[in-house]
């Protein structure tokens, strides 16, 4: 079956190629913001291609040109301004931190939805201790600080030498970019933690209280609101004014962006005006947290929280009445009846950008567990929407049972055109095996796909081939696996002379406010001065890593 290709000009706008002329000095900043010496990369200024805002650009396709093959290695490891790893040998019973000396704490509070935004050769993260960080992009240098009034918890955009976020104290953030100095800030009625996005001039970001809003980018002034609501109109309802907490996507034209409320309703709107595009189309699900729309070819593609328990095991019934090694007609045959039978387990949606109409129903069964929302798709070199899907034989992850469940969820494309899976080969190597309740969330760049997973750690994809590169995982011996021995790159801590191997944790990881297993934000990857590097928010372990290729 036929997939599209992406056009050229599309590639060259997602990956914003263009040159950047290197910051000299420091501007005086505020009060609010400190500044720190920038160390000049020694390479020249070549090409640069940037991750604006989250997944890459405005649709979220999560694509670039850029890729950085194996063999890996960590350039730089961020924790705060005055503990940084660089240039950290993976080998047994080493650790990140020895550099930081035995009394060594991490204080930084990652949320495992924050991904890096890269422009201007800097870094761009936020911290739910309230602090907004500008870091260099190869040397990992803190650049500069700002102090927000709340927490923040989700990714920044940046556009034209202005860089947005939301904090929970309800503020819409813009500062510039070179030196941190506030631009201008704007208070909505709640908490933000939805990411903004960037599109014709506007910063297009949902609150809490229940309005979506359009700020100029250059003057924080208020463009339009739009309060939710439900359809057909009920002014009545107590589901009108739901908060928003998951990012927009906007089409790629920029002329409709599209978002969903916790009342469960997906919106369409015109983006210059914020009048409604198509009607409020009722979803089924209880949240949109965790996940964001994708845009691609005149479509947006939504995932949903489901509200049911036991999501692992659901649909094992199904698949273990197919045959062994059925044909996808018949796999398809039998998800689809199961999804006429119980619409309530529907969390896969594809709607028409143009009208809000949804032209078919995916055959799409359950691929996440912990009532998690599903990963959102990517788009790849060959312009292809991939996907988990679930299915009784994977061709493109590894076959069969996989952490408790029987099937393993595969990844396989989207056919846009009619909704249709279009299995991916040759498989990767057995290594990749995603299990429901510990997904992996996706980036693609040039033909690799790259996954990340805060407990499991993080993978290559060769696409043309299938071969499968464990670039890291936090530690050597945990939850009954050897990690040096199944070959991963690059090991934060290197327990490997512990006798407990399935313990979830080890003592030599310092102690952490917060330690989450959970993890929604892909890898970034960016080009600075014509290097390659892959940026990962390890939430788990408190720290901001740079990965690059290695001979």
């Amino acid at each position: 079956m036929q997939i599209q290709l992406m056009r050229m000009t599309g590639i060259a706008r997602a990956v914003g190629l263009r040159l950047l002329l290197v910051t000299v000095g420091m501007l005086l900043l505020s009060q609010s913001v400190l500044s720190f010496p920038y160390q000049e990369a020694a390479a020249l200024q070549t090409a640069n291609a940037d991750w604006p805002q989250l997944q890459a650009d405005a649709q979220h396709t999560g694509r670039v040109a850029g890729s950085v093959a194996p063999k890996y290695r960590l350039k730089w490891a961020w924790f705060d301004t005055t503990h940084i790893a660089r240039n950290f040998v993976s080998a047994p019973n080493t650790k990140i931190t020895d550099s930081f000396g035995a009394n060594f704490q991490i204080t930084n509070v990652f949320s495992d939805q924050m991904q890096p935004v890269i422009a201007e050769g800097k870094v761009y993260v936020g911290t739910m201790n309230s602090r907004f960080y500008a870091l260099d992009a190869l040397t990992g240098d803190t650049r500069w600080e700002f102090a927000a009034g709340g927490p923040i918890l989700q990714t920044a955009a940046y556009s034209g030498g202005t860089v947005v976020f939301g904090s929970m104290d309800g503020h819409i953030y813009a500062l510039n970019a070179s030196n941190g100095s506030l631009k201008w800030k704007y208070k909505t009625g709640a908490g933000v933690n939805a990411a903004p996005v960037i599109a014709r001039n506007l910063v297009l970001v949902g609150s809490r209280d229940g309005r979506f809003y359009a700020l100029d980018v250059a003057s924080g002034a208020l463009r339009w609101s739009y309060v939710t609501r439900v359809h057909p109109a009920n002014a009545a309802s107590p589901f009108n004014q739901a908060p928003i907490i998951a990012p927009a996507a906007v089409s790629e034209d920029g002329g409709v962006v599209m978002f969903g409320a916790e009342n469960m309703f997906f919106y369409g709107l015109v983006t210059d005006t914020g009048a409604e595009k198509w009607p409020p189309k009722k979803l089924i699900g209880q949240s949109f947290h965790d996940g964001w729309p994708v845009v691609f070819n005149g479509k947006v593609i939504v995932r949903t929280m489901s509200s049911l328990e036991g999501a692992e095991f659901l649909m094992e019934s199904q698949l273990d009445s197919l045959p062994a090694n059925p044909a996808w007609s018949q796999e398809k045959s039998v998800i689809q009846n199961w999804l006429n039978q119980n619409p309530h387990q529907k969390t896969m949606y594809v709607l028409d950008v143009a009208t809000g109409q949804e032209p078919y129903q995916v055959a799409m069964g359950r691929v996440t567990g912990n009532n998690h929302t599903p990963h959102p798709p990517v788009v790849d070199y060959l312009g292809r929407v991939l996907t988990y899907w679930r299915v009784r034989t994977a061709t493109f992850t590894r076959d069969g049972e996989c952490f408790g469940t029987k099937y393993c969820p595969d990844v396989s494309a989207l056919d846009l055109a009619t909704g249709d899976r279009v299995p991916l080969t040759p498989r990767s190597n057995p290594l990749f095996a995603p299990e429901l309740d510990n997904g992996f969330v996706f980036s693609t760049g040039g033909q690799y796909l790259y996954a990340q997973n805060m407990f499991r750690g993080t993978y290559a994809i060769h696409l043309p081939t299938g071969a499968s590169t464990r670039i890291t995982t936090g530690i050597a011996k945990h939850d009954c696996a050897d990690y040096r021995a199944w070959g991963v790159q690059i090991i934060f801590y290197g327990n490997d002379s512990t006798s407990d191997s399935c313990s979830l944790t080890s003592n030599l990881v310092p102690p952490n406010p917060s330690q989450s297993t959970d993890g929604y934000a892909a890898m970034a990857i960016a080009t600075t001065n014509g290097t390659t590097i892959l940026y990962s928010t390890q939430a788990m372990y408190g720290f901001i890593a740079a990965i690059e290729h290695t001979n």
